[in-house]
């Protein structure tokens, strides 16, 4: 038996070269046929909005279709994020996921079907956007500073929309816990019912990303208090930081490119590649600049980074404001 040993070592290394080698052939004749980029929510979002130029950048340089597909369904886009996660790891089924789907997700429902840190291989990441806050047209308060003042002479007298289960909530959450500003939150299914209300006069207050509201914070219809953002928007450079009005309070929506895990490191580093490229087109940041974001781009590590810093950092904000878990 112990001379067979030797032999049979040899056989499973020959195999494991083998096999290497075959996996090496893969990732460079990748990609070979249609690519699907997942978008866990409905068509017309943020993040459809920047996935599509992006697609059909990708689409030319790689030389093979990349097509947008929507898989809706499940609370906090989960239901698509879990099909990428269970995906093959071949690098034709990807996901175009961001803050909501890796960070927030995880920390309002208690089975996302998927782990954040260890289901994915992060690829790329394409924009970054601060989170705002808003006054109604009826709001007298013109400054973060003045805002939180009233609220915490007077509890429970201003509201704030926000859509229930996403970033807008949790960052509710932390301007909260930062400031002591006791403000009631106004759940609402999504960020349109939110943005129409608030316009209306209905709510005092609203949390949402800047891409949303650029268009009526421009016209005067509503009133911007503060980003939270470490510097300012340069598309909005006379709104200001909430750092600068002494508060430590700052929330992105980032979106990424992640592919399966276990996707082979020359496969993802080929989509980095096409993905940097990509987002140093004019087609492509121009796309993203409209939207009041910033385009990013980078290495699968800082992407992994980035993951690792927001999934502790929201989990703490829901557990420490109460927050129901779903």
């Amino acid at each position: 038996m112990n001379k067979r040993h030797p032999h049979r070592r040899s056989v499973l290394a020959s195999l494991a070269a083998l096999a290497a080698g075959a996996g090496s052939a893969r990732a460079e004749d990748y990609p070979s046929r249609r690519i699907s980029l997942v978008i866990p929510f409905p068509a017309g979002g943020p993040h459809d909005v920047i996935a599509r130029p992006l697609a059909q950048a990708l689409t030319a340089s790689l030389g093979e279709s990349v097509i947008v597909e929507n898989r809706t369904g499940g609370a906090g886009g989960m239901l698509g994020v879990r099909d990428v996660a269970r995906a093959t790891p071949d690098g034709y089924t990807l996901l175009f996921g961001s803050v909501s789907t890796q960070a927030v997700a995880p920390a309002l429902y208690q089975d996302p079907g998927f782990d954040p840190l260890t289901s994915f291989a992060p690829v790329a990441t394409v924009s970054s956007e601060p989170t705002a806050l808003l006054g109604a047209p009826h709001l007298k308060l013109g400054t973060v500073a003045e805002l939180v003042a009233y609220a915490k002479a007077n509890p429970g007298k201003l509201n704030c929309a926000a859509a229930t289960g996403t970033l807008a909530q949790v960052s509710l959450d932390l301007f909260k816990l930062a400031t002591g500003a006791n403000v009631v939150f106004v759940p609402y299914k999504g960020g349109a019912p939110a943005l129409t209300d608030t316009l209306g006069g209905q709510v005092d207050l609203l949390i949402t990303t800047v891409s949303i509201v650029t268009p009526f914070i421009r016209s005067g219809q509503l009133k911007p208090l503060g980003v939270m953002s470490e510097a300012r928007v340069p598309q909005l450079p006379e709104i200001p930081t909430m750092r600068e009005d002494g508060f430590d309070v700052v929330s992105y929506f980032w979106t990424g490119v992640f592919a399966p895990r276990g996707t082979p490191d020359a496969i993802v580093g080929k989509l980095n590649g096409a993905i940097n490229a990509a987002l140093a087109s004019d087609a492509v940041r121009e796309a993203i600049l409209k939207l009041s974001s910033q385009p990013k781009g980078g290495t699968p590590a800082q992407l992994a980074a980035l993951v690792a810093a927001e999934v502790p950092k929201w989990a703490r904000v829901v557990k420490e404001s109460g927050t129901k878990v779903y």
